[in-house]
């Protein structure tokens, strides 16, 4: 039990260390350039993540936050119109 315990919180922790809070789109190029999660407010509108996709060579919308619902008062990152939740963007390897 404490190797399992163990192996879950180092997972737990690099996961979150790989995660970055991003609100231009310049930064969510790099972020994902640099092999990262990008956290972002975003419209949910399919033509922002088609041009983040191909802005980003291949960068995806993968989903939103699970057991946490998070105000997404603001601007989507990539169009600037009235964000509707908040997601994850990132590239698959």
């Amino acid at each position: 039990n404490d190797m399992l315990n163990n192996l879950k919180r180092r997972a737990k922790k690099f996961f979150q260390s790989k995660i970055v809070e991003v609100s231009t789109k310049e930064y969510l190029v790099k972020v994902l350039k640099e092999g990262k999660v990008a956290k972002i407010k975003f419209c949910g509108r399919e033509e922002c993540a088609m041009e983040i996709k191909e802005a980003t060579n291949g960068g995806k919308v993968r989903g939103v936050p699970l057991n946490i619902k998070e105000e997404a008062s603001g601007k989507c990152v990539w169009c600037g119109q009235e964000a509707k939740e908040v997601v994850y963007v990132a590239k698959a390897y």
